[in-house]
């Protein structure tokens, strides 16, 4: 599809940098994960449907659309919304792709919950404002789309309906996309009035590269109903190092610093992070030799979304075991070695 699926990290890595400037929504919490909107197609429920259509089909596992509402996805001016694509002259097939995973996703996922809001229209009681795409993703969708045209910077209204699909309006002149979307940013903000927003890869903070963020609206249908829904999107583990409550850490250190307007670590902890054989876990990164700067950047960075982010809420889960004790041996350490091993080179370790 136009926007891969990569990493189901994703929620805990990005949403750090925005979770805790989500708008408000009249939704219950309870609501963000698992919920469809009150709109033309979509169903009471999320649920199973096996024979999603092929772009659709991620969602297959629990999911807002209906399979005939997938195959109409994938028309041209299908019984959806009479939407016309090739409306200045035939739209290129890779910019089609983007538009039919536009729909599918909003038709179809059950994860949309926190960009849900009211509104007052005739043909649906709700919609999405401010969804976050990553810079990439629009980037590819700009990149796709530039050369089909168009004749209208805002889809969502203004079209002459009278033949029963949308056409351009008396005096919109048809031009290249990028005449009336000149950046990707310009595209994914403003075609479906502000649905999407695009965020800067400088916004994640990361030394990993998160593609893309729509990876929460996709794969966290599989684990929506993993803990109760106030604990989802803004909670802590109850472990060694943990606030009790995320909230604001403005001095985070390094590479910890993406999670300081909403975080589960101090100041302190941020810092040790960063240190070989920290107060943290006395944990030596160095125990077959020096590890490599670049590798060691990536054991930082899980150790500051390990402490950090306050976002992990669905993936937590209860553990029985004894705190370690003063003087006790290393196998009650929190980060115990398995039995011993030979010291070799990463790539030649089967996992």
């Amino acid at each position: 599809m136009a926007w891969q699926m990569t990493q189901l990290l994703l929620l805990a890595l990005v949403a750090a940098a925005w979770g805790a400037q989500v708008p408000r929504t009249p939704r219950a919490r309870t609501d963000l994960l698992n919920v469809c909107m009150d709109a033309k197609h979509h169903k009471a429920e999320p649920g199973p449907e096996d024979s999603l259509h092929e772009q659709c089909s991620p969602w297959r596992k629990n999911a807002c659309c209906s399979v005939n509402t997938s195959i109409e996805a994938h028309k041209d001016i299908s019984y959806l919304y009479r939407f016309n694509w090739d409306h200045c002259g035939k739209m290129e097939p890779a910019c089609k792709r983007h538009f039919i995973q536009d729909t599918c996703l909003y038709e179809c996922s059950p994860n949309l919950g926190p960009w849900i809001r009211e509104v007052n229209q005739r043909w649906r009681k709700e919609r999405v404002l401010g969804v976050p795409l990553c810079k990439e993703d629009c980037q590819s969708w700009w990149e796709d789309c530039r050369t089909s045209y168009t004749c209208k910077s805002n889809w969502h209204k203004g079209w002459n309906w009278t033949s029963g699909y949308n056409q351009c309006p008396v005096k919109a002149a048809c031009h290249r996309f990028d005449f009336y979307f000149p950046t990707p940013a310009a595209l994914c903000n403003e075609i479906w009035s502000h649905s999407y927003k695009e965020i800067g890869s400088s916004e994640t903070g990361m030394a990993w590269k998160i593609t893309p963020l729509l990876c929460l609206l996709v794969c966290v249908a599989a684990v929506g109903a993993a803990r109760p829904g106030t604990q989802l999107l803004n909670v802590c583990m109850n472990a060694r190092y943990h606030k009790e409550k995320p909230g604001p850490e403005d001095k985070l250190h390094g590479q910890c610093s993406p999670w300081k307007k909403n975080a589960c670590c101090f100041v302190n902890t941020s810092i040790e992070a960063h240190k070989d054989i920290s107060s943290l876990y006395r944990f030596d990164w160095d125990h077959c030799g020096k590890m490599e700067p670049a590798c060691k950047r990536h054991f930082i960075q899980d150790t500051c979304l390990y402490e950090c982010s306050p976002n992990l809420g669905p993936w937590i889960r209860e553990v029985w075991a004894p705190a370690p004790q003063t003087g006790a041996s290393a196998e009650d350490s929190p980060l115990a070695d398995p039995p011993p091993a030979t010291c070799r080179d990463t790539p030649g370790i089967l996992v």
